[in-house]
């Protein structure tokens, strides 16, 4: 035994040893490191508004008013990413402005940071910043950041030593001409390394240019040639494509290979995509959906395009999952994040919408049609409905939809969940970030606009007509009342059900919360908020929780040196248990510190930690103490998870109850013109184009 004092004071006295403890079914020598958390005093539960004069945090994410009626796709904001980039023990904090300068903090303790100096592709890359997210790409032990674009795709800057960043763009192969949201980082092909999914939207957004051509082909209308990949016309309307995501194949040096669509990594019905899917992605999250060992993927997905979860089937390709183990999502699908909602050990997933918690507001409001009516191939295989859908895991990689149940359908216009027991009681809590510039749904103001339509054709120049339009759609937007909204809070009760405590818990101040990330900022073992807040300034927020906790921090292999992958399950001894795992990325535009927490809610020091590293292999720590941080290495080798548990298959999972008679049936369905709102002139949207409901005896 050793002992080793660290640069930061605060962190105490370091013990690094060697624990006894067992890995798989055998006893064997673990590195691990633990130091003791300085807990606050009785406060909490809740949190505290940070004073930007304080923390020296100066960052404001601006937009010009002009810049965002010209291209409406710059007010979904940007994102901020939370790392320790310089290897001192403290999460820093890197910011994206989709208007201005892109900020990095360096966190000097005592919830003072200071400005760092960055190169002039990283602090301005060319293009509107969104997304970004800390990660070691190349294994060299250092956290490299990658900032999403809006046209540039990905820039990738690779870590100095911790003293400076490269900008290693080209050497990677992330950039393209994609509008880049969010990012996700995990080994989905096994050889160990982090390879990235990047979730792409647009640049911009077609319905902000004054004029889209259009042409007749046989009596119907039709986008122009140079249009026909972008836009279809359906019914009258004009309805616009996003654009593909990618998967990069990490060849462990940081050089990443996108995978072909159509190479049959991604199947559908077990058979390859014809074509790559061109969504209005806005998330992505890797995390292990059926509890095989292996992490799945689940897209969040904008407008009328469907959400995709891909089921990893352990060489790196993926099978999307059948409508019938999940067949209700979000239809505007903005966030995700994943937990053990009802502590039955699956995993349940959360995605936001933008339904309000108000019950007037909401009647104000439209959402948008879920669907392309008669074009079932483009809807997806599932319903789309304008709420948070909560899906409650059942074990064998089928999911039901409970938020009404839950009390989580509404939270505003929101655009990332995290779960986190924000008040140590053993139970995983949510917090949501939301708000938007502007009601861009309120029904009133949507009529005041169309009755103000009129002719574009006076305009001799496509300049000039183009820069009147901008003129009038800033007059437009200004018409619509503000959404600023905060940051929204539900305690859960531990049986499925949450309850709302945003003012209880001190996050109701109001603003245009997007971007959202997590830490341990001040070093005593809870995690505290980071928000990009478009037009506003950065806010931090301190959790107060005063509660017993233990902190956790895996070291991986060289090629996964944050062990990204990895699951944890904490039991107290008395049959309460919880689980973590580790992800990269996977937030709205921006990527947390993988370091977890969890209550101690035992007295005694009898709790056990189980660790599930990424590769399958386990180990077993007994005796956790209250109060300390962990860093535990992962060992060479030991056996496989996998060989010591029960893990469902496809062909063993269950006896089926029904058999598929569908060949019997010779009915066919066939559409009929109605007009609905000459039936029923208050229906928000027409309802008899999505076909004929069914009704089983």
């Amino acid at each position: 035994m050793f002992f080793h004092v660290l640069n930061r004071s605060f962190w105490g006295v370091l013990l690094c040893f060697c624990l006894p403890c067992v890995s798989g079914l055998s006893a064997e020598e673990l590195q691990v490191e633990i130091t003791s958390l300085k807990v606050a005093g009785d406060q909490g539960p809740g949190f505290t508004l940070m004073n930007a004069v304080e923390t020296q945090v100066s960052f404001r994410n601006d937009l010009d008013p002009r810049k965002g009626a010209a291209n409406r796709v710059l007010f979904n904001g940007s994102g901020v990413a939370v790392g320790d980039w310089d290897n001192d023990g403290l999460p820093d904090l890197f910011f994206c402005g989709i208007d201005s300068s892109n900020h990095l903090y360096r966190n000097l303790g005592q919830w003072k940071f200071e400005k760092v100096s960055i190169p002039p592709s990283l602090q301005n890359p060319g293009a509107p910043s969104r997304g970004a997210v800390f990660a070691d790409l190349n294994g060299d032990g250092y956290l490299d950041l990658l900032v999403s674009t809006v046209g540039m795709g990905v820039r990738s800057f690779f870590n100095q030593g911790g003293l400076e960043f490269e900008d290693a763009t080209q050497k990677a192969g992330t950039g393209s001409e994609f509008g880049a949201t969010s990012m996700a980082l995990a080994d989905v092909d096994g050889n160990g390394t982090l390879d990235l999914y990047v979730a792409n939207y647009r640049s911009n957004d077609i319905r902000d240019q004054a004029r889209v051509p259009v042409r007749r082909v046989r009596g119907r209308l039709m986008p122009s040639e140079e249009l026909t990949d972008r836009v279809f016309i359906h019914e009258g309307q004009i309805h616009e494509y996003g654009e593909s995501d990618i998967l990069y194949l990490n060849n462990g040096s940081g050089k990443m290979t996108p995978v072909d669509w159509t190479s049959g990594a991604f199947r559908e019905n077990g058979q390859a995509l014809k074509a790559a899917p061109k969504d209005w992605g806005l998330s992505a999250m890797f995390r292990d959906l059926n509890g095989d060992g292996h992490v799945d993927l689940y897209v969040c997905n904008d407008y009328w395009t469907p959400d995709r979860i891909w089921i990893n089937d352990g060489q790196g390709s993926f099978d999307a999952l059948s409508g019938e183990a999940l067949n209700i999502t979000s239809l505007s699908s903005m966030g995700v994040d994943g937990a053990d909602v009802n502590r039955d050990g699956d995993v349940d997933l959360f995605v936001v919408d933008m339904l309000s918690r108000d019950p007037v507001l909401r009647k104000r409001q439209q959402p948008a049609e879920s669907m392309v009516g008669g074009i079932p191939s483009l809807n997806g295989p599932r319903l789309q409905l304008p709420y948070n859908t909560l899906f409650t895991g059942n074990g064998k990689g089928a999911f039901t939809e409970t938020s009404h149940f839950a009390g989580l359908e509404a939270s505003d216009w929101s655009w990332c969940p995290i779960f986190m027991d924000a008040d140590l009681d053993g139970i995983d809590d949510v917090l949501i970030s939301a708000g938007y510039p502007h009601d861009m749904q309120d029904s009133d103001t949507l009529r005041l606009i169309q009755s103000r339509q009129h002719s574009w054709d006076r305009y001799s120049t496509d300049a000039a007509r183009q820069k009147a339009f901008t003129d009038e759609m800033m007059q437009h937007i200004e018409l619509y009342p503000g959404l600023e909204m905060p940051v929204v809070a539900y305690r859960g009760k531990g049986n499925g059900t949450f309850e709302e405590v945003t003012h209880l818990w001190g996050t109701g101040k109001k603003g245009i919360h997007q971007g959202f990330a997590v830490g341990d900022l001040d070093g005593d073992g809870d995690w505290d908020l980071v928000l990009n807040c478009l037009n506003g300034s950065a806010r931090l927020f301190r959790n107060d929780a005063s509660k017993d906790r233990v902190a956790i921090r895996l070291k991986g292999t060289p090629s996964n040196t944050q062990a990204i992958g990895s699951k944890m399950v904490l039991n107290d001894g008395k049959s309460n248990s919880a689980t973590r795992s580790i992800v990269s990325g996977g937030r709205y535009l921006s990527g947390g510190d993988t370091e977890q927490v969890f209550a101690m809610l035992s007295s005694k020091e009898a709790s056990t930690l189980t660790i599930v590293w990424p590769d399958g292999t386990s180990s077993f720590l007994e005796g956790i103490k209250r109060n300390h941080r962990y860093t535990v290495h992962q060992p060479e080798a030991s056996d496989k998870w996998s060989d010591l548990v029960d893990i469902p298959t496809d062909q063993a999972a269950f006896i089926p109850l029904f058999r598929d008679a569908s060949s019997q049936l010779s009915h066919i369905s066939r559409s009929a013109f109605s007009d609905d709102f000459a039936k029923q002139p208050l229906l928000p949207y027409a309802l008899s184009h999505h076909g004929p409901g069914v009704i089983c005896m």
